[in-house]
């Protein structure tokens, strides 16, 4: 609209590119002739652009804002600054959001009632819609996926797949991996906003479901004809009662829906936390997990009562599987991924470098996806706690020092423990406790991507989303 505004309407569309995979595109990248000005338009649901739009003239360029109040910077052929600040409002725009729509809304009411308009024309509109017609029609190139590992194994036929959380980080993996071994999937999420991270999929092969976790009814209707529900949230947000409820209370609901509505399996994303590691070199399924604290609402408490809640309902003839990852990075990983990243250009002095630090035991989001899916078909499995982590424990300064390198930022020199305010973090990077995957292994599934190959697939979707020392945080 933007575009059509400043130039006129299109003289020729130059390409068309989306993300679609049989679904609703999330990212579109169209190239557009307007008269004798050459365009290009990118937009994404799935990650943060600058928002900007930039001008490049014969004498200068002109970039202004898209947000409100709008900004503009000129800057001469040199590239010094010549001009900037807030963008004049002209009557009868308006300098508040409040205000913009009542205009809006105004505009629209005088136009019924016979008046004319100050605002955007009806041909303005046709304008737009033949515009998006004719993207429409071209047969678009595929835009990249960089969230996927490029050497992703055939997996089995899992059948009709109810993942909550689907929106998540391991959820939204799982989803698409899911679809890939030829099933079908019901994606459960609270928020119809967050379904974008999947609407590029086939949608004759998935169904979207808004439901609250807690909400027993809605889930059992969602997962009436699955044979697998995989579950996995837990409280990440608000106060610790309403965390608390999420996990175990959510839990509870999800168990007694899948009861109801004949599923099979459930298999529920437990954690490593879930164990007490002190004084270990060594943890398998066999070591004790923590004990219950009473008034404890904290993370690992919340995951040991709800994979006790879980496999007490395996006693009511529900199969059941607890999987429990290590410390799982890859693509959106709020925690390993995203956090680092975010952290490190901060407090790259205060973290981890170099080789003289505990162990780290990462494992990537699809060998946690693929884990899930195996045990979701591996008779032997129901009944047990499996714990999966990666290939090989990597040292947290590799861990690190691999994010750096991501963001361009400088190994320190040196790094010092003893530096870190939080307790339970110095815990973590001292610890020399290697997670074991036997028991997963002897069923038949063999964790599959290296560190360093997993991090070539983060450095790429890094880059993508805005991070990195080249990207910065958005592109125009």
């Amino acid at each position: 609209d933007i575009l059509l505004y400043w130039f006129g309407e299109p003289s020729h569309l130059r390409s068309f590119a989306d993300n679609s995979d049989g679904g609703t595109d999330s990212e579109v990248k169209v190239e557009i002739g307007l008269g004798t000005v050459e365009a290009t338009v990118e937009l994404s649901r799935l990650r943060n652009l600058s928002g900007r739009c930039r001008v490049e003239a014969d004498h200068g360029t002109l970039t202004v804002d898209t947000g409100f109040p709008a900004r503009f910077v000129e800057q001469d052929r040199a590239g010094r600054v010549v001009g900037s600040g807030p963008i004049p409002v002209i009557p009868p725009a308006q300098d508040t959001w409040v205000g913009l729509f009542r205009e809006q809304l105004a505009d629209f009411d005088r136009v019924i009632s016979g008046g004319g308009t100050q605002l955007a024309t009806f041909d303005e509109g046709v304008a737009s819609v033949r515009l998006l017609e004719a993207c429409r029609i071209v047969r678009p190139a595929r835009l990249p996926r960089p969230w996927r590992c490029p050497r992703a194994p055939r997996l089995r036929a899992v059948g009709r797949v109810a993942v909550t959380g689907a929106t998540g980080f391991i959820g939204s993996h799982l989803a698409e991996r899911a679809l890939a071994s030829s099933g079908t999937v019901v994606a459960v999420a609270r928020e119809v906003m967050r379904f974008a991270r999947l609407s590029h999929l086939d949608h004759s092969r998935i169904v979207y479901v808004q439901a609250d976790i807690r909400d027993r009814p809605s889930l059992a209707a969602a997962f009436r004809g699955s044979d697998i529900v995989v579950h996995t949230v837990y409280g990440s947000d608000g106060p610790p009662a309403e965390r608390w409820s999420v996990s175990v209370d959510g839990t509870d609901a999800v168990l007694e829906a899948a009861i109801e509505a004949g599923v099979r399996r459930v298999i529920h994303i437990s954690s490593v936390a879930v164990y007490d590691d002190a004084n270990r070199r060594s943890l398998d399924e066999s070591c004790p997990t923590l004990p219950l604290r009473s008034g404890d609402l904290t993370y690992p408490q919340q995951k040991v009562v709800a994979e006790r809640r879980v496999l007490a309902a395996g006693q009511r003839g529900l199969e059941v599987v607890c999987l429990q990852p290590t410390v799982v990075y890859g693509p959106w990983g709020p925690a390993w991924t995203t956090g680092p990243l975010r952290r490190l250009p901060q407090a790259n002095h205060r973290l981890p470098t170099g080789s003289q630090t505990g162990l780290c035991n990462a494992v990537h989001v699809q060998d946690v996806a693929d884990a899930a899916l195996f045990a979701a078909t591996a008779a032997e499995a129901s009944g047990l706690r499996l714990l999966v982590s990666g290939p090989r424990p990597v040292n947290w300064g590799e861990f690190y020092d691999a994010h750096r390198s991501i963001l361009g930022l400088p190994r320190p020199r040196r790094f010092e423990l003893a530096e870190l305010d939080d307790a339970l973090e110095r815990d973590l990077y001292r610890s020399q406790v290697v997670a074991s995957t036997a028991r997963l292994r002897a069923l038949g599934f063999q964790p599959r991507i290296d560190f360093g190959e997993g991090m070539v697939n983060v450095a790429a979707w890094a880059h993508w989303a805005g991070y990195g020392a080249s990207a910065g945080y958005g592109n125009d």
